[in-house]
């Protein structure tokens, strides 16, 4: 699976709202903001803690060490913090769209639309918070309302590069990559970043311009050469280019710099099977489940390594868990179909290519005209 790497909209408070700290609290704040801005986040932690035992009134502190918690991906302390934020003070905007993020990263979409209609609603035209929005529509696969936030947001801000590389990122799902490219341009023609050159690289990759997205991931692992999610697209892009020894050597490396990161196992396992190591393969496919028992992917191609070594039961077994993940998926409907053709479960096997067809295979056509006549 390729990956894409989200740009958020955050904001950080620096403004006294209502009511600020004490004079020691605010300096603490204030530390704590300039470290976090460098990237220092267990630093600025440490600021925003001793601001808030000076003052634990302090609502602005609280909101900034949940920015901190979000960045550290502690995402359920990040949202803790912005509630107490709320609690104390429920009148600032920012407050709710900064909560917002913490719901998506916590796959809570349907309550982060709702804190950025809050949002909106205490701050008419706040472009960060149709920006968040537009990014939770876009996790909700609502593409047409993301697109349509994220315009809104670059109304109200046109130098908002995160709404700009959003909302090529929703034109992407709905495959209109030339649009996404166009987006994607502007976002890095306002701020270059390694994310932008990653979204970028992925469309060109869906566009078969595999010249320009392989620039564009270099480019990416330039800008930040610890970027797990880069080396992981270009290693797809090598697979699919056919050269498995590189596209092996970018998966190890994104591994090597993220252990949990269960897309770059599955794909990794791909490069193993398609050079016949299907042991290895496995294994991977096997880790790629323990860190994410719902990806079903991985569940279909473990399931296709254990039908190239005649072990049908098992890979039945993995084909029959890949359709409970993801009921409609043709390509696993028109695996198990070979497989329970293999066992003599002919009438089973032709309905399953039967639903492969009709959920867009078309591959599994020419089995019904040969095995199911």
């Amino acid at each position: 699976m390729k990956t894409i790497l989200r740009a958020l909209c955050l904001l950080f408070l620096l403004v006294c709202i209502n009511r600020c700290g004490n004079i020691q609290s605010v300096s603490y704040n204030t530390s704590g903001l300039s470290k976090m801005n460098k990237g220092k986040y267990l630093e600025a932690l440490n600021d925003f803690n001793k601001a808030l035992e000076l003052d634990p009134e302090y609502v602005l502190a609280y909101n900034n060490r949940g920015l901190t918690f979000y960045y550290l991906n502690r995402f359920t302390e990040a949202l803790s913090e912005f509630n107490i934020s709320i609690s104390k003070n429920p009148k600032i905007p920012e407050v709710y769209s900064n909560r917002a993020l913490a719901r998506i990263s916590l796959e809570q979409y349907q309550e982060a639309i709702e804190d950025c209609n809050t949002s909106l609603e205490l701050k008419p035209g706040y472009a960060n918070a149709y920006c968040n929005r537009g990014l939770a529509r876009y996790h909700s696969k609502e593409f047409q309302k993301s697109v349509a936030d994220l315009t809104r947001a670059i109304e109200f801000d046109p130098d908002l590069s995160e709404a700009w590389n959003n909302r090529g990122l929703s034109y992407s799902s709905l495959k209109k990559y030339d649009k996404a490219i166009a987006d994607f341009n502007h976002a890095l023609e306002l701020q270059q970043s390694a994310g932008g050159y990653n979204n970028r690289g992925l469309a060109y990759h869906e566009l078969e311009e595999f010249d320009k997205a392989i620039a564009d991931y270099d480019r990416a692992i330039e800008a930040d050469t610890n970027f797990a999610q880069a080396y992981c697209n270009r290693g797809m892009l090598h697979s699919d280019l056919e050269d498995y020894q590189a596209a092996y050597n970018d998966y190890t490396k994104a591994i090597a710099l993220d252990s949990n990161f269960a897309d770059a196992y599955c794909n990794r396992g791909l490069a193993f099977y398609y050079n016949d190591e299907l042991e290895d393969a496995i294994e991977d496919y096997t880790i790629a489940i323990e860190l994410k028992p719902t990806f079903s992917t991985a569940f279909c191609n473990r399931g296709l390594a254990y039908d190239d070594m005649d072990e049908n039961e098992l890979a039945l077994n993995d084909y029959n868990t890949a359709l409970r993940l993801a009921p409609n998926d043709g390509v696993t409907l028109n695996n198990r179909a070979f497989v329970k053709h293999e066992l003599g479960q002919t009438t089973q096997a032709c309905e399953d290519w039967k639903n492969a067809v009709k959920h867009g295979y078309k591959k599994s056509e020419e089995a019904l005209k040969l095995y199911c006549k």
